[in-house]
C-alpha cells in the first residue's frame, strides 16, 4: 500500500523503484518554461488510482496538464490478472479494426473515449471475479482536453472539397452546416 512515500512500483528483482510515481507525474508537470513531452501513464498496479487524482496535479487547468493517468484501480483497492493491460490492448484493437469508431473528422481519438471502454471492457472481465475499477485523471465538468493526441484516429480522413462546390459562395457555408 501507498503509505507515506506513496506509490512504488516494484521491480521483477522485488525491488521497489526509488521514486515514488507521483515524482514521475511531477517530472512531466514542473518546469513549465521547458518542453515536456505529453504523456500518458497507464498504471497496472495495486493502489495505483491515487496517482490519477493526485491533488496538486488536479488544481492545474486541465488545458496545461501534460501528465494523464489511467490507474488500473482505487487507492486502496488490488489490481488483478492484468485486465488493466488486456482491456487497453482490447479496445485499442477495435479502434485499429473498426469495430469502434470516431467520427472520421476527428485526428486523433479523445482520451475519454478511450478512458471510458478501457474502463467498460476491466468491468467485462471483472465479471463473476473479483471486482476491480480504473480510476482517470479528471477532468472538469464541460472541460474537453481535445489537445491530447495519443491515439491516432485510423478512420480519420482529410477534409475534402466540399459538395456544393460551383454554387454560390455566399450560400455554401449555410449549406455545408445544413448538410453537417
Amino acid at each position: 500500500r501507498g503509505g507515506e512515500r506513496g506509490l512504488h512500483v516494484i521491480g521483477s528483482d522485488r525491488k521497489a523503484f526509488d521514486d515514488p510515481v507521483s515524482s514521475w507525474i511531477n517530472l512531466i508537470e514542473s518546469y513549465p518554461d521547458k518542453p515536456r513531452p505529453l504523456t500518458l501513464f497507464i498504471l497496472d498496479l495495486c493502489y495505483s488510482g491515487g496517482a490519477a487524482a493526485l491533488p496538486w496535479h488536479q488544481e492545474m487547468p486541465t488545458e496545461q496538464r501534460r501528465a494523464w493517468v489511467i490507474a488500473a484501480t482505487g487507492r486502496e483497492d488490488l489490481a488483478f490478472d492484468y485486465r488493466l493491460s488486456r482491456a487497453t490492448a482490447a479496445v485499442l484493437n477495435r479502434y485499429r479494426d473498426g469495430t469502434l469508431r470516431v467520427d472520421p473528422s476527428f485526428k486523433h481519438i479523445p482520451l475519454g473515449d478511450v478512458a471510458q471502454e478501457i474502463r467498460r471492457e476491466v468491468t467485462i472481465l471483472s465479471a463473476g471475479d473479483y471486482p476491480q475499477s480504473v480510476e482517470i485523471s479528471r477532468v472538469p465538468l464541460g472541460e474537453k482536453p481535445d489537445h491530447l493526441t495519443f491515439f491516432c484516429n485510423p478512420g480519420y480522413r482529410q477534409p475534402g472539397p466540399s459538395v456544393l462546390s460551383g454554387v454560390d459562395d455566399g450560400i455554401v457555408p449555410m449549406l455545408d452546416e445544413a448538410f453537417d
